[in-house]
């Protein structure tokens, strides 16, 4: 289940990676036609994405019983999963969904959990002002553009690697306490030292071990 989190979470480190290289060629479009070059931006993103979302919307499927390619034993099997994963109350002295729940909220390891995840975002947060982050070192627009990708290529290797082994040792303690130390690490250097080299080493590591530890958890 991990590596297939880790899967899910590489397309959005993708994005991030290759959002920036396409914003180097877009905002080259600087007042052309009377627009400006972040409105370029803007309305190309605006206009792939609504594009994609009508192609999908036709070719996604609207319930397991019309996805296509399947034969029909395939399609049986995959009912009879969907039923047995939702699962229901066969004896008097199952638990109920509420009973469940009471039981959750009643142990600290939830409430310790919760705390982890809680913690491992808002770490991961920077991410959201990355390219902020990278124009620290004080390069032109578009060189910063250019290093922004990197850590979030790296952060895509990471997590996949992180998210297999953990499947493969059925492990989880130390692949996210790692993860978070390095994080720590990073960010340490980050806040400490002048050093352009140092603080870029830093942004590298900072996406890959906050969001592999995020997938472990």
């Amino acid at each position: 289940m991990t590596l297939r989190t880790a899967i899910f979470y590489s397309g959005s480190q993708i994005g991030n990676a290759v959002g920036p290289l396409i914003a180097i060629g877009v905002l080259n479009l600087e007042g052309k036609q009377g627009i400006s070059g972040w409105r370029w931006l803007f309305i190309i993103e605006g206009v792939v994405t609504i594009f994609f979302a009508i192609i999908f919307a036709v070719i996604l499927p609207h319930s397991l019983q019309t996805i296509r390619g399947f034969t029909e034993l395939e399609n049986q099997f995959l009912q009879y999963n969907y039923a047995k994963d939702i699962g229901q109350q066969d004896h008097k002295d199952e638990a109920s969904a509420w009973k469940g729940l009471k039981l959750a909220v009643s142990d600290p390891k939830t409430w310790l959990l919760l705390a982890t995840l809680w913690a491992t975002y808002v770490s991961a947060a920077v991410v959201n002002w990355f390219p902020s982050v990278v124009a620290t070192l004080g390069y032109s627009r578009n060189t910063t553009y250019g290093l922004t990708a990197p850590p979030y290529i790296l952060s895509c290797i990471v997590i996949s690697l992180v998210g297999y082994h953990s499947d493969k040792k059925q492990e989880r303690f130390w692949h996210v306490a790692i993860p978070l130390a390095v994080a720590v690490v990073a960010n340490i250097i980050a806040v400490s030292s002048l050093n352009t080299g140092a603080r870029y080493f830093a942004m590298m590591l900072m996406p890959g071990s906050c969001y592999s530890a995020a997938i472990v958890i």
